[in-house]
């Protein structure tokens, strides 16, 4: 049975693949909606490219953090293959401590940008969205960064992000 830690950092995981995944259909849906009514109109949906840019920064920081649960970073899986055994291992541990403080960096300096951007983003003349919405992508990030982290530094072992899926699915 899995540590408390592991199962929280499970259940933020799967959240985060959810929300990411909602996030780019919606992006997906007005991007085709935008393109559809370009074509058959011949003039443009002005909200369409101001609500993708505000929906963007999530999906971007939050894959993230769904790339550091499955131990996918292609610099560390391509150096850590080419190492001895032990050096690899100092490599991960390393790797667990910066990542750790990236988290911690993206909590705390991204919740002080967050709210220092106080500035409105024009979506279209009648929409306006708050510059905090896309800026709090950085504090919720450096917070899962943390939550995986404290499920410890076997998480970044690298790994087939389809094995775990399996397993994951499998009953």
């Amino acid at each position: 049975m899995p540590s408390p830690a592991v199962r929280i950092s499970d259940a933020a995981n799967r959240v985060v693949i959810v929300l990411a995944a909602l996030l780019l259909t919606v992006i997906f849906g007005i991007t085709i909606l935008a393109a559809g009514y370009k074509y058959t109109t011949n003039t443009s949906l002005t909200w369409a490219i101001g609500i993708n840019q505000v929906l963007l920064p999530w999906v971007a920081a939050l894959s993230t953090t769904v790339a550091l649960k499955y131990g996918e970073h292609i610099a560390m899986s391509f150096l850590v293959d080419r190492v001895p055994a032990r050096v690899a291992a100092l490599l991960r541990h390393v790797n667990y401590v910066l990542v750790g403080l990236l988290g911690i960096l993206l909590l705390v300096y991204g919740y002080e940008f967050m709210l220092s951007s106080d500035q409105m983003i024009m979506i279209s003349s009648s929409l306006q969205i708050s510059g905090r919405w896309p800026a709090a992508a950085l504090p919720v990030t450096g917070l899962v960064y943390c939550i995986h982290l404290l499920a410890g530094p076997q998480l970044l072992a690298t790994h087939s992000i389809v094995e775990e899926l399996e397993r994951e699915l499998t009953p």
